[in-house]
């Protein structure tokens, strides 16, 4: 076995290698040439790939569900590999005092720039566009050793002069930073004490019905279709529905169902009027469950600004990623359709609709979020 490049002597180049071997056997196998690994090495790097393919290809019915929900995280996946990246090159590049020296320095600048970035790069629609944020430290990597050579080649002094002015422009751009974070620090507490008064628009009554009333009256119009669905928005991007449809030619003919999702139901399968009584009993309870509840965004969007800055610092309420549910119900009346969607919990709903049809809680394909649900629950606004 030759001798290794200068970073695989080293053991952090080692232990970075092996680790990627093991998430990414695909790609990092084919760096295992035979003048810088033994052939046990390579005989494992290869055998593990082997299992890794063979796990793929045995779960790839997984993997294709996985994969279809990645697709919606294009943004999020591309910020934890960069976050990844340009913390190895970090390791890379500094010394162990360096990055503690620099950490003390600029934790206060990191935290309020990753306070900008994660939720800009979090909402940012699935586009080529967000692999430029793990392509810049990349590119990189592919330039550490190149440069490292070249340093090797060049005099002594013009190492130390170079070296003065790399310093002397890091510090310059610390400094421009934490100016950067006082001028933010500064805005925020500003904008923390002004005044505001809520719109207009808010104080006015509200003259429209609410949605229970407004449920209660399209089950009891002359509808000739109705679909309810209850569904959980992971906040993974996959949706779990429980849904059924109803349908009728006349107020007095017999009402049929079906199950949208796929799943087999009788032919002409009718409702009697009891279990139809007993799906709109919960539907209207379900309906005001949802309206009485508010999820902490629907909270923080009713209050005025200053209100809403000062529940999040204090912590009194806390917005994060979690999953949400949602009570949707359509209909098709004579006059017109109706579409009316709540966010809120609906049990025991979904337990009805699977007791009296015999059906279950599936997951809904994204190609299918607008036909079940009426709306897609992801889309931007």
């Amino acid at each position: 076995m030759n001798t290794q490049p200068s970073e695989m002597q080293t053991s952090r180049g080692r232990f970075f290698f092996w680790i990627g071997l093991i998430i990414l056997p695909v790609f990092w196998v084919w760096w295992m040439r035979a003048e810088y690994f033994s052939r046990t090495q390579r005989r494992a790097g290869w055998m593990w790939t082997v299992c890794y393919l063979g796990t793929l290809i045995l779960c790839k019915d997984l993997v294709g569900e996985r994969l279809q929900a990645l697709i919606f995280s294009y943004s999020t996946v591309s910020l934890q590999l960069g976050a990844v990246l340009w913390l190895w090159l970090l390791f890379r590049v500094f010394s162990f005092k360096q990055l503690v020296f620099l950490y003390l320095v600029s934790v206060d600048v990191i935290a309020m720039l990753a306070s900008l970035w994660v939720p800009a790069l979090s909402r940012m629609e699935p586009s080529p566009t967000c692999w430029i944020f793990p392509l810049i430290p990349a590119v990189l990597h592919l330039l550490v050793e190149p440069v490292h050579r070249w340093r090797k080649k060049i005099d002594p002094d013009t190492v130390k002069t170079m070296r003065k002015r790399l310093r002397i422009l890091m510090y310059s751009l610390i400094i421009l930073l934490l100016g950067c974070w006082s001028v933010w620090l500064y805005r925020e507490f500003r904008d923390g004490r002004r005044v505001r008064t809520p719109s207009t628009s808010s104080a006015e009554p509200q003259t429209e019905p609410k949605f229970p009333d407004r449920v209660q009256a399209l089950l009891d119009s002359e509808w000739t279709e109705v679909s309810i669905t209850t569904a959980l928005c992971t906040d993974y991007v996959i949706v779990y529905a429980t849904t059924v449809r109803l349908k009728r030619e006349t107020p007095k003919s017999p009402v049929y169902y079906s199950l949208p999702l796929g799943q087999a139901a009788p032919e002409k399968a009718t409702v009697d009027e009891r279990d139809l009584k007993t799906l709109f009993t919960d539907t209207v309870a379900a309906a005001k469950a949802t309206f009485d509840h508010k999820y902490p965004i629907e909270i923080l969007n009713s209050l005025p600004p200053e209100k809403a800055k000062e529940m999040i610092r204090s912590g009194a309420l806390k917005i994060g990623p979690n999953d949400v549910e949602m009570l949707s119900i359509r209909g098709k009346t004579a006059a017109a359709e109706v579409r009316l969607i709540e966010y809120g919990p609906f049990s025991p709903l979904d337990t009805t609709i699977q007791t009296l049809f015999h059906t279950k809680q599936m997951e809904v394909k994204p190609s299918e979020h607008k036909a079940i649900l009426g709306l897609d629950p992801y889309a931007e606004e």
